[in-house]
């Protein structure tokens, strides 16, 4: 019988996750100032080590598309950032596109418990059962300027509810040391 349930101890695994960047950014974060490539790095290091069932996490970055000789375009992509997975994943999201591109163009959290049902799925692999998307905005305080979307997969169906938002959230946080 197949597993639907997110696992019974995934709050010990986000305050195991948290606490490793809590550790980290009071000791050697404060050293210097951290870059945003490094930050997303960090992050995704310290969820992908702690959650089991994560088969991917990993930013997708605003960038400008580039055209055929690499020189930036005025569209706006996003582009795989920082990530941790087993495979090779989808480069270039366009908005609005996939659960990333609707969390770009919504500015808010996109969940999908099974992405079989879900009709603007961009598959990357056969595993993935349910996703979670988070905006990264360009600040703390700022709701309006998305940057990148922090994406993870789970190979549980309906994995996802509101305790991962807010858990994911203080963990994103991070982001804005």
């Amino acid at each position: 019988m197949e597993n639907t349930q997110a696992p019974p101890n995934k709050e010990e695994q986000y305050q195991s996750a948290l606490k490793s960047l809590q550790l980290f950014f009071a000791t050697k974060g404060k050293s210097y100032k951290l870059s945003f490539q490094t930050k997303m790095a960090l992050i995704t290091a310290a969820i992908k080590s702690k959650i089991p069932d994560f088969g991917f996490v990993g930013f997708y970055v605003v960038a400008n598309q580039l055209d055929e000789n690499g020189n930036p375009t005025e569209k706006k992509i996003l582009e795989v950032g920082p990530y941790q997975s087993e495979g090779l994943v989808t480069p270039i999201i366009d908005f609005g596109k996939g659960v990333c591109g609707d969390c770009w163009k919504e500015k808010a959290i996109q969940v999908v418990n099974d992405v079989t049902s879900c009709k603007n799925y961009i598959a990357c692999d056969d595993i993935t059962k349910s996703e979670i998307v988070l905006p990264v905005f360009s600040s703390k305080e700022d709701k309006e300027n998305v940057t990148a979307v922090l994406d993870i997969d789970s190979t549980l169906l309906n994995r996802f509810d509101e305790k991962d938002s807010k858990a994911l959230q203080e963990i994103l946080d991070f982001i804005y040391l």
